[in-house]
């Protein structure tokens, strides 16, 4: 059991890093110029949604 709880501990943590680390990533290119930040934007859109629907398919 402990060990069980330890593999969500590292699992919690590493999806807390890459999403601090996309959070950067997507800050920093939303400085750029106007047909950039549109792309990016749509793509973060894109992204979310396929979460949100994963989400559900697994809920």
């Amino acid at each position: 059991m402990d060990r069980n709880n330890m593999n969500i501990a590292k699992g919690i943590g590493a999806g807390l890093m890459s999403g601090m680390i996309v959070g950067y990533v997507g800050a920093k290119a939303m400085r750029g110029k106007a047909k950039e930040k549109n792309k990016i934007s749509m793509a973060m859109h894109y992204m979310g949604d396929i979460f949100d629907k994963g989400a559900k398919f697994f809920s």
